[in-house]
């Protein structure tokens, strides 16, 4: 798992021509984060959560019903599943081992009257996990009330199991360990802990509250394993609950760790509150992961005297293996390392992604804030409008603000650092009381020597001078092969001062500069102030989904992982085509194929693909298909 010490890698640049010179790297961490504002942050959580936990003597208790009310389990006819009492008896099944490895469904709503003192016991408790299939057919469960110390949630644990269809209003999930035991503890309205389990459809409204470190509106935490033959699904799913926790802290999932993007959250939603520390309005944090087609509404962070270090509106801190695509954030995002789509990206890849909320960079030794990151990212294709600010204030924290870095994609370049086809047209307001360092620009703050970087544009914010330092020529410099512009003749339409790609038109421009299948369009509706917005592209992992599923014990594929030759060989199938797909379920290679005999090996290069995971479709001479997933690792 991933831990929570590692660096940030935030690099101040201290841009101080008389010096000319790097600073030092900074580390956020649990170990150097003032251990005193933890224990008050567990302290009020705590009392928080036990003022509104019902007293052991107002607890009550439910018998569970003797049967369901109708079904086999089997996927066909699934455990029918119509009042409270049956509920229970799930858990109950599941939780001493007998049941939970079945296939059910709602057909009724529910209400769990936690409200009147019936507390929910989630369903699967080590060692014994739900592994079945769970439908929620639409329906409302009501008043779902859990406050386990360690796992809270409707569902405590989950191995290799589909939870579906669910709607959930009224909820209230707590957990409140010992602070000794909060590393172990989760809570999520939907899950509490989700191992290699994908969640459709789901709708939760209420609150979760915990001290734990991993929190989440629908998961508090998630794994993805490399041996999982499938990907792993949270798709189609709406938080509406306020979430508020220790650290890891998301409106969709608290904390995942998956392996080469096996994990995807896909067209997913935020309008909850999160509070926290290394907190996102999709994700808190994590590694191996895509977060496709996302929106977040919510505010994430909140002013008072314990500040986040790290916010984002997809999610607090990135890592490797990370993408995040076609996502906007709405809303107001506040902390020390603050960003439209992530507080500190590290080696995230983001495209195509919008941030239209306000970015604050709140009190803290280092402010960090960005319209798409906080620090570092590799970014193409995405835009702010979002206006930035700085605020300070005095909480006795030994928090003495020493730098602050405010940049209109990202607040601090890294080592790796990519830039290109961008623009930030959000109003950048400088703190009114000058620190020991500090500067603000219109997109980043410094170039590095190995920062790539082109084709970005501003607009506005004319007291911000256009050059930035480039530490390779040890002087300020013009951003390479970009430009400021201004308004057009049009509402939407906008006029480079420099021209690029042979034209002055700034929508022109970004297309003639578009990378992966990227278009830019005009702002016909006025939803982003008139500047130009980015036409997302269909994705449809359901159909990769599909292909994985078709399981057929026809075909060997070696080596795997691979770098740059896999073989395939059929055991008594003479084969005749290969196609193989990416995650998101895009072809990237179609193969006709004869093998003479049913023992020949066909040789695929998949040196010129990028890492990740991959599905191979083989086809025999009888159309018979088989389907396997391979790991590409450079």
């Amino acid at each position: 798992m991933k831990k929570l010490n590692l660096l940030f890698l935030l690099l101040l640049c201290v841009i101080n021509v008389s010096a000319q010179e790097l600073r030092h790297y900074v580390e956020y961490s649990s170990d150097n984060y003032d251990a005193s504002i933890y224990e008050m942050r567990y302290a009020q959580l705590k009392e928080y959560i036990d003022s509104r936990n019902i007293s052991n003597t107002e607890i009550k208790s439910r018998a569970a019903a003797d049967d369901y009310a109708g079904g086999d389990g089997t996927s066909e006819n699934p455990y029918q599943i119509a009042t409270p009492e049956q509920l229970v008896l799930l858990a109950q099944q599941t939780n001493n081992g007998t049941g939970g490895d079945a296939c059910y469904i709602l057909t009724n709503d529910i209400d769990l009257e936690g409200n009147i003192g019936f507390l929910w016991t989630p369903i699967g408790k080590d060692p014994y996990y739900f592994t079945g299939v769970f439908d929620g057919n639409n329906h409302t469960i009501k008043n779902m009330h859990s406050s386990d110390e360690l796992k809270s949630g409707f569902f405590g644990g989950t191995k290799g199991a589909v939870i579906k269809n669910i709607n959930f209003t009224d909820a209230q999930i707590s957990a409140s360990p010992d602070i000794s035991d909060i590393t172990n503890a989760m809570a999520g309205t939907v899950a509490a802990h989700a191992i290699n389990t994908s969640i459709y459809n789901c709708d939760v409204e209420g609150k979760v509250s915990t001290t734990a470190w991993y929190c989440g509106g629908i998961i508090g935490s998630s794994l993805a394993t490399t041996d999982f033959h499938d990907l792993v699904l949270i798709k189609d799913c709406i938080n509406r609950a306020d979430v508020a926790g220790m650290l890891n802290n998301g409106g969709i999932v608290g904390f995942s760790e998956g392996s080469v993007y096996n994990f995807i959250i896909e067209n997913c939603e935020n309008h909850g509150n999160i509070d926290g520390d290394f907190i996102g309005g999709i994700m808190g944090d994590g590694e191996g992961f895509m977060i496709i087609n996302c929106r977040n509404y919510g505010q994430v962070g909140i002013k008072g005297s314990f500040p986040s270090t790290t916010a984002g509106g997809m999610i607090g801190q990135g890592g490797v293996n990370i993408i995040i695509e076609d996502c906007i954030n709405i809303g107001a995002i506040t902390a020390g390392n603050a960003g439209g789509m992530t507080g500190a990206a590290l080696k995230t890849v983001i495209r195509r992604c919008g941030n239209r909320g306000k970015i604050t960079g709140y009190h803290f030794s280092t402010i960090l804030a960005g319209g798409i990151c906080g620090s570092d990212g590799k970014i193409s294709d995405s835009y702010n409008t979002g206006k930035i600010v700085v605020e300070i204030n005095n909480y006795d924290h030994n928090y003495n603000v020493s730098t602050i870095q405010i940049g209109g994609i990202t607040g601090s370049p890294t080592s790796g650092c990519i830039i290109h086809n961008v623009y930030n047209a959000g109003n950048i307001s400088k703190w009114p009381t000058p620190q020991n360092s500090e500067f603000y620009t219109h997109i980043l703050p410094a170039l590095l020597e190995d920062t790539e970087i082109s084709n970005c544009y501003w607009f506005g914010n004319d007291e911000i001078d256009d050059k930035i330092y480039d530490f390779g020529v040890q002087a300020y410099a013009e951003i390479p092969e970009s430009s400021r512009f201004n308004e057009g003749s049009t509402a939407t339409s906008w006029i480079l001062e420099n021209p690029q790609y042979n034209t002055a038109d700034l929508l022109e421009a970004l297309n003639a500069g578009a990378m992966n299948g990227s278009v830019w369009i005009e702002d016909t509706e006025n939803l982003n102030g008139g500047f130009p917005i980015l036409k997302p592209i269909p994705v449809d992992t359901t159909t990769v989904r599909e292909y994985a599923e078709n399981e057929v014990d026809m075909i060997s594929v070696y080596p795997n992982p691979a770098k740059d030759i896999v073989k395939l060989s059929a055991a008594n199938h003479h084969l005749s085509a290969v196609r193989i797909y990416n995650c998101l379920g895009m072809m990237v290679e179609e193969m006709n194929v004869r093998t003479q005999n049913a023992s020949d090996e066909i040789e695929i290069n998949v040196s010129g693909y990028k890492s990740g995971i991959y599905f191979i479709n083989v086809y025999d001479d009888k159309g018979n298909v088989a389907t396997k997933k391979i790991s590409v690792i450079k």
